[in-house]
């Protein structure tokens, strides 16, 4: 595939793509089950499987029972507001049209990826397993030169041939400032660590030798086995342990390579002109709103997909009817290209944005091989836009009904803000907690047990302190001990707060040692409501706002006709 940077008058550069996609979208098996339905839209089990997986996903939780029937009552209550929204006229289909778009495409790749990879995917036999295990039980120290071209890595081959230095070529060919001066050291790699590609190759070689040229996706490498050790520990038990784990992983491997290869072939002769200075100015503004030494959460940048970019910009206004790509059979403006980046992951865009226009330009070319071959007309695929779009709707209108119905947070009642005040203090506005209590320390069972039934004839607390406990052993004490609350170690804290005043707990093991606690009292200090009343009233106005809409959702669920299928939403899991 080609692509020619060109400015208003000339081409400037040519630059050629690697052959890189950013992920591999494995698709369900086709599933027309319906879950549940909403007056006259469905829920299908496998829309709702593959919204509920990226909430569990991306929301760092876990599946239950109980979350899958609050996810799909909150599906339920999306698409109810949608429904509303449509009627009224709040919300109509030019609202939902960037989403109908980005759904569209993302499920054309991967009902393509179906097609080229799903059904292509070998099954492995017992030796292809036993090969995987072995494997994946060894660690390879590895080398490796880079080259662009086959052109080029032939002539790093040759060096090599006439008895060249391999780290000495490293640092020739390397600007790398790890890899130059280390000689292309990747250090010790396990089995997934690199490109399936390489994997092939390196496996099958002896340390101290290298490769003739492999190609992967990034390009063509020379590869070099430095060293391998083995786990000696594995047996025929761990073997059969981890089948079904290593049938997975070698469905993955032969699945990227399958992609990897049909999209470099199908690639190959693709070309497509980016626009200068469009080009240019889209990229600062990105630049702008993604800088690269930006602070990102972990799971943000994790995420497929992407917000949209921001085009308020004077600069990209002045520029949104432009074009910015030329393909053989269209010419995408620049407001086009702002919307197709953002089916690129948000990782994507703190990156090389070259590698992220590449990638664009890549998705164009499949999303229109789809459509060449029908696969936006597949009913899965209508009714993933449905699904999609209803959720955006009933978000969007459910924002809209807040904003309607927005309360200042001054003309709130007083006696209402100093009612809430004394209920929610001794959850969230507390200021300091100071615990008064005992500890009984003693360093076994027995002495344990003779205290127990000391405290059962009623000797006092304290007596027995002074009679069994242990002074002092590590950071355990016998006394009475004034902390606060957050400066008492865990366990002996979780036991002393589900105590009252004037109680003993059980006996703690704790490093060793039996602990009993006694809790006199605990006292609390509160943030004063001048503190606190902004923020208390902005929270009560917003709850006032939230209860008007779901009173408003309460009456038109009452209304719908709804129906779930329980039955399969118990039958659901995700591992």
């Amino acid at each position: 595939m080609k692509i020619f940077f060109k400015s208003i008058s000339c081409v400037n550069f040519l630059l050629l793509i690697a052959s890189c996609i950013s992920g591999v979208h494995c698709s369900k098996p086709e599933n027309s089950e319906i879950l549940a339905s909403v007056n006259s839209d469905v829920i299908s089990l496998k829309d709702f499987e593959e919204n509920y997986f990226n909430t569990i996903l991306y929301g760092n939780t876990h599946d239950s029972p109980q979350k899958r029937k609050q996810h799909l009552d909150f599906l339920i209550d999306a698409y109810i507001l949608a429904q509303n929204g449509f009627t009224t006229g709040k919300i109509t289909q030019k609202d939902v049209e960037k989403v109908s778009r980005r759904t569209t495409r993302r499920k054309i790749k991967v009902e393509l990826f179906k097609q080229e990879v799903e059904i292509k995917t070998p099954v492995p036999d017992e030796s292809d397993l036993k090969k995987l295990f072995s494997y994946t039980s060894q660690k390879l120290h590895v080398r490796h030169l880079f080259a662009k071209t086959q052109a080029e890595i032939d002539s790093l081959y040759e060096l090599l041939q006439l008895g060249t230095d391999f780290e000495e070529i490293a640092y020739s060919t390397f600007k790398d400032s790890t890899l130059k001066p280390n000689g292309g050291d990747l250090g010790w790699c396990s089995y997934g660590d690199l490109d399936p590609f390489l994997e092939d190759t390196l496996f099958k070689m002896k340390h101290g030798r290298y490769s003739k040229p492999v190609q992967s996706r990034f390009g063509w490498h020379i590869l070099k086995l430095e060293n391998r050790v083995y786990n000696p520990l594995l047996t025929q038990s761990d073997f059969d342990q981890s089948r079904e784990k290593l049938s997975h992983q070698f469905k993955k491997q032969e699945q990227d390579k399958l992609y990897y290869s049909f999209v470099n072939n199908f690639m190959g002769d693709k070309t497509a002109v980016i626009h200068n200075p469009q080009w240019s100015i889209v990229m600062q503004e990105i630049r702008k709103q993604y800088p690269p030494d930006q602070q990102v959460s972990p799971m943000l940048m994790q995420l497929p997909y992407s917000p949209e970019i921001n085009s308020g910009s004077p600069s990209i206004q002045d520029i949104l009817d432009d074009p910015i790509i030329t393909f053989p059979d269209h010419e995408m403006t620049v407001n086009e290209f702002l919307d197709w980046v953002t089916d690129q992951p948000v990782k994507s865009f703190y990156g090389s944005l070259k590698i992220m226009t590449e990638q664009t330009i890549k998705d164009y070319f499949l999303v229109r091989e789809g459509i060449r071959r029908n696969l936006h007309t597949k009913a899965s695929l209508e009714n993933a836009v449905i699904f999609e779009k209803n959720i955006f709707a009933g978000l969007k209108y459910r924002t809209m009904m807040l904003s309607r119905h927005l309360i200042d947070p001054d003309s709130l009642d007083s006696v209402l803000v100093i009612a809430a005040y004394d209920s929610l203090k001794e959850n969230q506005f507390i200021k300091k907690t100071t615990v008064n209590y005992s500890q009984i320390v003693v360093s076994d069972s027995t002495t344990a047990m003779l205290c127990q039934k000391c405290l059962q004839d009623n000797i006092p607390f304290e007596q027995l302190i002074h009679d069994y406990g242990i002074p002092k052993v590590g950071v355990l004490e016998s006394g009475r001990f004034t902390r606060e609350y957050q400066e008492i170690s865990g366990p002996i804290r979780q036991a002393i707060i589900l105590l009252k005043d004037g109680e003993h707990s059980d006996w703690i093991k704790l490093n060793n040692r039996y602990v009993i606690l006694f809790r006199h009292n605990v006292i609390s200090t509160y943030h004063p409501l001048q503190e606190v009343e902004s923020d208390l009233r902005t929270t009560l106005a917003r709850n006032r706002s939230r209860s008007i809409v779901a009173d408003s959702l309460t009456v038109w669920r009452k209304k719908s006709n709804i129906v779930i299928n329980y039955t399969l939403l118990d039958s659901l899991y995700m591992n």
